[in-house]
């Protein structure tokens, strides 16, 4: 005897569904998915390659779907997000003021994504030429700080070479002392060389005898 939970299984892949398009019944919906991609009858994503039960389902996944960009007050894809943005912004049908903006059935088939290229267009060349004045900004700045350390460089080679010359001269000046040998010296009272000498205060020299 089967178990509920096996009933349960059994019910959910034998599942009746119904297909309104081609009023047909079908016993799962694997069974039905593969009938709406064999039949011509059923609305198909061309990117997704994936058909659909209807217009409905279809729409919601235009609506749902990151791969598309769709309005669906207005029932139109578009190419890019900014064919989207520029259809929301500047279309009569999106606008309160639509009585001064004019129609859009006088307008070709894709002006939206058309006037949004050349907006991304007009952007790039703009944030080019803002990043090359920003680099040109910058090299001057550049320069300026290079003309600066350079400065700060000689600065430094002079005062470390002034430097050096100050304690050159200071080294190589010896002030000339007069030596005078010990056997030079004569005793002013015996008139004999000393073998030892005392000073007095005043700075004679006498011999210890």
């Amino acid at each position: 005897m089967s178990s509920p939970s096996s009933y349960s299984l059994d019910a959910e892949k034998y599942e009746i569904k119904y297909c309104s398009r081609c009023d047909v019944y079908l016993h799962s919906k694997a069974l039905l998915q593969q009938h709406m991609e064999a039949s011509d009858r059923h609305p198909r994503c061309g990117p997704c390659k994936r058909s659909y039960l209807n217009m409905n389902s279809l729409r919601n996944h235009y609506v749902y779907s990151s791969k598309h960009h769709y309005c669906r007050a207005c029932d139109k894809l578009f190419k890019t997000p900014s064919g989207l943005r520029v259809h929301l912004e500047q279309s009569a049908f999106h606008n309160d003021d639509s009585d001064d903006e004019g129609d859009d059935d006088g307008l070709a088939e894709g002006w939206e994504d058309e006037v949004a290229r050349r907006q991304d267009e007009a952007e790039r060349r703009n944030q080019t030429e803002e990043e090359i004045a920003i680099e040109e900004a910058e090299v001057k700045q550049l320069s300026s700080i290079q003309r600066r350390a350079a400065m700060m460089n000689f600065m430094a080679r002079r005062m470390r070479s002034a430097a050096v010359t100050t304690t050159t001269h200071t080294n190589t000046y010896t002030p000339e002392v007069v030596q005078t040998p010990a056997h030079s010296y004569s005793c002013p009272v015996c008139l004999t060389c000393p073998k030892t000498v005392s000073a007095t205060r005043c700075g004679h020299l006498f011999c210890n005898s």
